[in-house]
């Protein structure tokens, strides 16, 4: 079936200078197709000299022209190739659990993932063992004041800071759920993961052109044409 959006075909070009490792490749859209040529190895032997790629390949494909000692050669690269490396974005889960809170002045809790708040959001906590005076409902919701992104102070509705050190000690257990903004947002992205077979070597130039078609047919079998 075909893809078509004659209002949005885009194209990109980019340059960079390799490491010799596989980089992932942030890109402005969702590509359909790219090509990747090796500036530095171009005229010399027995390098890959450009690689193809198109949506729709396997995991780790490309297609490589080669240089070889007197000819060009082709090659299907099915590993060290090309690999969508896409991120969805989006709100985090509005669960995170809980590894320790501090008996402190403000009490601050430490989170086992990443806990995607910001400064002024609203939670409830709940499930703690131990410190169990800062279940709901007791004391919630609580206001945060991000530390880093697995920590966060706790304070009232107010933003007056939760002293937590007469507490009984935290031992186990809990959950933070987030009530209200404002929360963080990851914003949807497009990469490329350039495998080793295409990046060339330490300090090699390379130039990437990206597109984006405005007609993308998947034709099938030509005999159904």
């Amino acid at each position: 079936m075909a893809v078509q959006d004659f209002n949005k075909f885009n194209g990109y070009g980019a340059t960079f200078i390799s490491t010799g490792s596989a980089i992932t490749l942030p890109l402005p859209f969702d590509p359909d197709s790219i090509k990747v040529f090796n500036y530095t190895k171009f005229g010399t032997n027995s390098n890959d000299l450009v690689a193809f790629w198109f949506k729709g390949f396997p995991a780790g494909d490309a297609l490589i022209v080669q240089r070889g000692t007197t000819t060009l050669t082709s090659v299907l690269e099915t590993t060290n190739g090309v690999t969508e490396a896409d991120s969805v974005g989006g709100q985090a889960d509005s669960h995170v659990a809980i590894s320790t809170i501090s008996a402190a002045n403000p009490g601050v809790v430490t989170t086992s993932v990443a806990h995607g708040l910001l400064t002024g959001a609203r939670v409830v906590i709940t499930k703690v063992l131990g410190m169990v005076e800062v279940n709901a409902p007791s004391r919630n919701p609580y206001m945060v004041n991000v530390l880093t992104s697995t920590t966060f102070e706790l304070q009232d509705i107010k933003g007056n800071d939760i002293d937590t050190s007469g507490f009984t000690a935290y031992t186990s257990g809990g959950q933070v759920t987030k009530t209200g903004g404002p929360f963080s947002f990851a914003p949807p992205t497009w990469n490329l993961t350039l495998g080793t077979a295409i990046v060339g070597a330490n300090s090699d130039v390379l130039y990437i052109e990206a597109f984006k078609y405005n007609v993308f047919d998947d034709l099938g079998d030509a005999d159904d044409f």
